[in-house]
Order: C-alpha cells, then structure tokens, then sequence
C-alpha cells in the first residue's frame, strides 16, 4: 500500500532534517514524501534539498499559510491516504506500517491516528492520558466523546487522512491561524469512523522553533468561531446534532481561554466567555472567572497539566 506523506515547511531549518530522516526510516517503505515549502526565508529549504532520496518532491510556493501548504501537498498526492507531518516533529520507524494496517482494517474511515509523546520546551517528556488501554486498535466507538477525554488522541504529526473525505469537507481552512487543524479532524469524524491505535509512533517537540504560539496574537480559535457561529460566518447545526461535540467545544474553549490568559489578553476570555452562555452556563461562568485569575496561578495549573513522566525517554 501506497502512502502519501505531506510536511508544510515554514523556517525550520533546525529541524526539517530530523523530519525527513523520521520518514525515511520508517519500516513500510513504499511512500511519497512532499514537502511543501511556504516561503521560508532562512535556510529551511536549502537543508531539505541536502536530503538525496527519489521518494521526496519538494515544492514551493510564496507564503499562504500552513493550510494552504497542506492542501497544496494533498493536491499532489497520489495516494487516496496522506498523512501528515510538521517539520519540526519526528515519526517513530513504525508509524506508516501501523497506518496502513489500520486503513487494511477500515479503508471507508475518514482518519487513522495513533498515540503521540509530547517533548516539553524542557526537554521533558510526557503523554497526555487516553481512554483506551495500551493495546487498543480499531475503531473510536465516539470520536468527540474520547477526543474531550484523551489529551494524546490525535494531533497534526499523528494523523493520516483520507483525501476523499478532506475533499468532501473543502480541506484545510485557509487564512486561518489556530484551530485549523482541529476544526478539520471534528468535520471528518462527522463524515466517517475514525480508527487509532494506542501504540506511541508520534513525537511533538515543544521546544522547536518558530512555533505558532510566538507567532500569532490571541484568538478565538477558528473551530470554536466555526461551530459556535459566533461572528455569524460558522454552522453550529453540527453542535446541535452531536451533544458530545458540544461538549468538546465547550471544554476546549475553556482550555484555550486559559492559554489566552498566559498571552496576555483578558478581555477575549471575556469575550469567549460571554460567546459560550448560549450554550453552557457552567462553561461560561468558569472561563468568566478565569479572566480575573493570577497569571501564577494559572502557570501553576498549567505546570500540573503538563507534569512530566520521568520514566519516559525520547528514542
């Protein structure tokens, strides 16, 4: 089976190799890799192009965005299946062979994921909790019910697609900054089964450069804009239809609320705030008062949330 790999390259000149070599080592070896380049302006591309393998095509275009690099480099799939990649994230070697074993078992589903580890701007190491046991593979039963619950479902450098499906929904929403990404994985989990797989073959570092967060002034990330209609241009039909996608929104707006806070910007909680009580009363009174909480406080929850397993090593 024929796999499709895309990586939006934007400077990441530090890491891009890693990436690469993270794909090349896997043990499934029948892939395409495409690395689109949006415009970067350091050396980024220079260190891709030093990687010789017939299996990589590079692209270029000017710089539109990490959505409209990732639906460029879909665009040239040749594989029904692509799967995604930042460049500054890494594969373990069985992370293909686990995607295409997890399509074998369910080609109609919209998305196959698996488990990922998160490095830490530390250097620390830690996975997020899941709902389902360590040899799990097979099909979520409720994609929104166990996305609320695990931290470590799904992620854009854990995930593969389904082109057919990501074309049906339009693709990657473009101009848009954060929460792109999720709003994407909530509209194919409406289309179609998504299937996972417990085992750990994705690893996010934290602590690369050129991270969106440093880049981006707050906002109201897009899916919650999206599905809660709240600037009149969204459809909440979906949110009325599932209750659990609901209550995900509900429960990431919260999340994202304090990660706003940590930027500096207590009126937009307030705002999200005042945006949530159509839906949530509990919801809209707990991001209220966040807005009024110590930023030491706040960085000490976040320091518990992200508690580190010592135990766990990057390999």
């Amino acid at each position: 089976m024929k796999l499709s790999i895309v990586i939006p390259l934007y400077n990441k000149e530090f890491s891009i190799a890693r990436a690469i070599h993270s794909v090349l080592a896997q043990t499934h070896k029948e892939f395409e890799l495409i690395v689109v380049n949006d415009g970067s302006t350091d050396n980024s591309l220079e260190e891709a192009r030093k990687i010789n393998d017939h299996r990589i095509k590079i692209v270029n275009q000017k710089n539109k965005g990490v959505s409209a690099a990732r639906n460029r480099g879909v665009e040239k799939a040749t594989s029904d299946f692509v799967c995604l990649l930042d460049a500054d994230d890494e594969w373990k070697p069985g992370f293909l062979k686990a995607m295409a074993s997890l399509i074998s078992n369910e080609p109609e589903a919209s998305m196959y994921t698996c488990r990922f580890l998160t490095v830490c701007e530390q250097g620390s190491a830690f996975l997020g909790r899941t709902i389902f046991d360590k040899n799990f593979s097979g099909e979520i039963e409720n994609f929104f019910y166990a996305y609320t619950k695990s931290r470590s479902l799904i992620n854009s450098s854990s995930v593969c697609l389904n082109k057919k499906y990501l074309k049906q929904m339009g693709g990657f929403p473009e101009t848009v900054n954060v929460g792109e990404d999720i709003f994407v994985w909530l509209q194919m989990a409406s289309l179609a089964p998504v299937m996972h797989t417990s085992e750990v073959l994705s690893i996010i570092h934290r602590d690369s450069e050129n991270r969106t967060v440093s880049r981006v002034s707050p906002s109201i990330p897009y899916h919650i804009n999206y599905f809660f209609n709240i600037d009149g241009r969204g459809d909440s039909e979906l949110v009325l239809k599932y209750p659990d996608l609901r209550k995900f929104i509900l429960h990431n707006a919260l999340f994202h609320a304090v990660g706003i806070l940590m930027q500096g910007d207590r009126s937009l909680v307030r705002t999200i705030s005042r945006e949530v009580w159509r839906y949530s009363f509990f919801y809209s009174i707990a991001i209220f008062f966040t807005s009024f909480a110590p930023l030491g406080f706040i960085k000490k929850l976040r320091a518990v949330r992200n508690r580190p397993v010592k135990t766990l090593k990057v390999v």
